[in-house]
């Protein structure tokens, strides 16, 4: 349990468990994408559909977090055209994101 009063970042520092997270045939929705990922993965989006957002087919990710530190023990993403495997973490206490990711094109079926 958490002290009244404890700041967020205090309860980040603290944090141990585990996260699950997965989606089918699901979107993205390209301009929430952009804002949220500060705009370091536009590169790899100038093939998305505008307005109309990401179709996703898959996505898997899967972390640990012990005392705040959330590591990727899994992170797929897989698009109509991009593939994307990713690892690295996040230390929320500190804010600070240590990840990579593996961008492969698809080519086109036809």
């Amino acid at each position: 349990m958490f002290e009244a009063g404890a700041s967020m970042r205090t309860i980040m520092a603290g944090l141990n468990g585990h996260l699950l997270k997965a989606m089918t045939n699901g979107r993205i929705n390209n301009k929430m994408f952009t804002r949220y990922s500060g705009e370091m993965l536009s590169p790899i989006l100038p093939w998305s559909s505008g307005d109309k957002g990401i179709h996703v087919k898959c996505f898997v990710g899967q972390y640990g977090t012990e005392k705040g530190k959330l590591t990727s023990n899994v992170t797929f993403l897989d698009t109509d055209r991009l593939l994307v495997q990713g690892e690295g973490g996040v230390y929320l206490a500190l804010e600070k994101i240590n990840s990579r990711s593996f961008p492969e094109q698809m080519k086109p079926s036809w």
